[in-house]
């Protein structure tokens, strides 16, 4: 028997002499946030262009006249 939970030692990123488990970690962490911020950017814009074509189509509110005679 082992005196150490060897499912714990399967997610520390390094192996036991110092190596990186996975050495390109830092890059693929670094592309997969520059893809979401170019995504956030892009709902973002979409979502700008939609209020503003809604906000440009909507007519200010006008007080109706009385309909009681």
């Amino acid at each position: 028997m082992h005196g150490v939970n060897l499912d714990l030692l399967r997610t520390l990123p390094h192996h036991a002499d110092g190596r990186p488990k996975d050495p390109h970690a830092h890059h693929r962490a670094e592309a997969a946030a520059l893809a979401r911020a170019a995504r956030k950017g892009l709902w973002q814009a979409r979502l700008t262009r939609v209020l503003r074509l809604l906000a440009a189509r909507a007519e200010p509110m006008q007080r109706c006249a009385d309909p009681r005679p």
